[in-house]
């Protein structure tokens, strides 16, 4: 864990099922998806899952950007390269948690 955990323990948490699927419609967009879908199922164990076509993550990002608790990996964005942005223009961040 790291210095921010602490904060990331109570401040800012997703409140509910809305922001939580903004936050992850945020997060394709940040992948550079052209398409997102979100399909929710409607049985007896209500579930959801969105799919985008965007540029995943490799171990390496995953478990030091998202795995490790209070990193402040994600305070600065470095530019992702051409190929890994299907050749689109820079975006703004949009996804926070």
């Amino acid at each position: 864990a790291q210095a921010r955990t602490i904060d990331h323990l109570g401040k800012g948490q997703i409140a509910d099922a809305p922001t939580a699927v903004s936050e992850l419609w945020k997060n394709s967009y940040d992948a550079y998806a052209r398409d997102v879908a979100l399909h929710l199922y409607d049985a007896d164990i209500k579930c959801g899952a969105i799919i985008d076509n965007g540029c995943g993550m490799t171990f390496d990002q995953l478990s030091d950007s998202w795995l490790t608790i209070g990193t402040a990996s994600k305070t600065t964005k470095k530019l992702l390269p051409a190929e890994d942005r299907f050749d689109l223009p820079d975006r703004s961040t949009q996804g926070e948690k």
